[in-house]
């Protein structure tokens, strides 16, 4: 596969803010208003599509509006990036209907998590682009960054310019000391991840990619709401695939309202499942890398190279995400 970057962005660029998943409902203006005062203090501007005023049940319009207001904003020449309001639940009834030849004719950062991890995931699997699982818009960059400490917000804010208006590496990532080291060891290779039981939605169709890009990846992931059952499944497919045979590395970022369900028997903690499930596997295991849903994240750029080591520890992107 060719990686596919998208031009980087200067000040005063139009990022466009499309509704793919969930609407925006009533209770979200608040956060909507303090993200998009963080967009214009970032030194962009705001382009807000149709879906953001459109709602359809849990999702913000039929799929085939959010599939237009998506296409849209990468055939509009003077939208330079695109960010997901939110997450949801509709991400699977749209991909069929993107158009990739346009969007692999028209690059541009499409930022965010949860159920937009389909999204990226497809558009890398069909063009190569680069995805940027991060920040989603009305939380990441809303509620979450405002509920940052001060002293974080201008190491986001650093991150975040220099992620989309400089074409070079991004090097070591910030907040390495607040990751965890559940297995000692180095890894380089392509990231590859996202939302788990969204990722793993896609297994099977022609929007996961190709089974060799896994070889020597490092595989990140985050989730919300789910049981640690359930977490185990997808560990054991992931298994059953071949693919925990191939990647190199494994983090963890920060899964969130992870249930136990049965009150009745003994659960693990998180380490002791995700350990038991890589046992038979010597790649080095990271946890509580800044991604997930109630942190203000950082991104971790689908498809560029990375190294991830235990010594620090650290995440390093050693690629641009644009070009």
């Amino acid at each position: 596969m060719n990686l596919l970057k998208a031009p980087k962005l200067t000040p005063g660029d139009l990022i466009g803010l499309v509704a793919p998943s969930l609407p925006v409902f009533d209770y979200d203006q608040e956060p909507k208003e303090q993200a998009t005062k963080v967009i214009e203090e970032l030194g962009f501007r705001l382009l807000e599509g149709k879906t953001t005023k459109l709602k359809h049940r849990w999702s913000a319009g039929t799929p085939d509006q959010i599939a237009a207001d998506i296409n849209g904003m990468f055939a509009n020449p003077d939208v330079k990036a695109i960010i997901g309001h939110t997450g949801g639940f509709s991400s699977m009834g749209v991909i069929d209907k993107l158009d990739y030849e346009l969007i692999g004719a028209n690059p541009k950062p499409f930022i965010g998590l949860s159920d937009i991890t389909v999204y990226q995931w497809a558009m890398f699997a069909k063009t190569g682009l680069v995805g940027f699982q991060g920040n989603d818009f009305t939380y990441g960059f809303g509620q979450q960054w405002a509920n940052e400490p001060a002293e974080n917000q201008p190491i986001l804010k650093d991150f975040y310019s220099r992620l989309l208006t400089q074409a070079e590496p991004l090097g070591t990532l910030p907040f390495g000391d607040e990751i965890e080291v559940w297995r000692e060891g180095s890894a380089e290779g392509m990231l590859i991840g996202g939302n788990l039981k969204r990722f793993m939605l896609l297994a099977g169709t022609d929007y996961f990619p190709a089974l060799d890009l896994f070889d020597g990846a490092i595989l990140f992931w985050e989730d919300i709401g789910e049981t640690y059952y359930d977490v185990t499944i997808y560990f054991e497919k992931l298994r059953s695939m071949g693919i925990l045979d191939r990647i190199g590395g494994l983090v963890t970022c920060r899964p969130v309202w992870m249930n136990t369900y049965f009150d009745h028997v003994e659960h693990p903690t998180l380490q002791e499942m995700i350990m038991e499930l890589v046992a038979e596997y010597d790649f080095p295991v990271l946890n509580n890398f800044k991604l997930g849903h109630h942190t203000s994240s950082l991104v971790l750029p689908i498809g560029c190279r990375a190294k991830i080591s235990s010594t620090g520890p650290e995440v390093a992107v050693l690629e641009s995400a644009v070009c």
